[in-house]
């Protein structure tokens, strides 16, 4: 089995990695809302308040960054390989 072949099967297990923790963050985040709502949205903001949110809502970001890169990464390769036929 080539090189290139292992890098291209651990791209595409890093994908599926990316999408399924994203699946597991959406399922998490979904199945906690109501106690969230319950527990901070009615609070005053305080210093653990800040913290809960934003370690709440970072992964979010942090997962959208990872997919606009691996799009970035996929465009590009696309690219250089039509481009070399």
């Amino acid at each position: 089995m080539s090189t290139a072949l292992y890098v291209d099967a651990g791209i595409q297990a890093s994908k599926y990695c990316n999408v399924g923790t994203f699946a597991a963050l959406v399922f998490d985040y979904c199945i906690t809302l109501e106690a969230e709502s319950q527990w901070v949205w009615h609070r005053k903001w305080t210093f653990v308040r800040f913290i809960f949110t934003v370690s709440r809502y970072l992964p979010f970001f942090g997962i959208g960054m990872t997919f606009v890169g691996e799009l970035q990464m996929s465009k590009h390769w696309l690219i250089a390989k039509f481009a070399h036929g």
